[in-house]
C-alpha cells in the first residue's frame, strides 16, 4: 500500500523537499563556497581539472571564490603544481563552473 492509498490522503498533495544544493548554496555562499554543484563537479571530476600527470599526487583540499588548496605528498610535485597555476585554475573554470583567484598547493605532513 503506498501512502496515497490511505483513505483521506488522495486529495492531498504531497509535498515537494527541497531541492539539497539549493539549501547548501544558501548556506555556503555567505562563506565564500561555489555552489554545491561546483563542488561535486569538482570532487567527482577532480582528475580532468588536476591532469592526468597529477592526479594520482595532488588532492583537493578546499574550493572557494578565493582559493583552490591542493594537498602534495612532497614539495617537488608542490613545485610542479605551482607552475601549472593557470592551467589548473582554468580547467577548474571549464569543469565546476567557478575559478578561485589562485590555486594554493601545500606539502602533506609526514607521519
Amino acid at each position: 500500500m503506498n501512502r496515497n492509498d490511505w483513505p483521506g490522503d488522495s486529495d492531498r498533495p504531497t509535498p515537494t523537499p527541497p531541492l539539497v544544493g539549493a539549501l547548501l548554496d544558501h548556506v555556503l555562499a555567505p562563506l565564500g563556497a561555489p555552489p554545491a554543484r561546483a563542488l561535486t563537479a569538482a570532487t567527482s571530476r577532480w582528475s580532468e581539472i588536476i591532469g592526468e600527470e597529477f592526479e594520482h599526487v595532488a588532492s583537493l583540499v578546499r574550493i572557494d571564490a578565493e582559493e583552490l588548496v591542493i594537498e602534495t605528498p612532497d614539495p617537488g610535485w608542490a613545485s610542479r603544481l605551482a607552475w601549472q597555476e593557470s592551467t589548473v585554475l582554468e580547467r577548474c573554470e571549464q569543469v565546476a563552473g567557478t575559478r578561485p583567484s589562485r590555486l594554493v598547493v601545500r606539502v602533506a605532513r609526514q607521519g
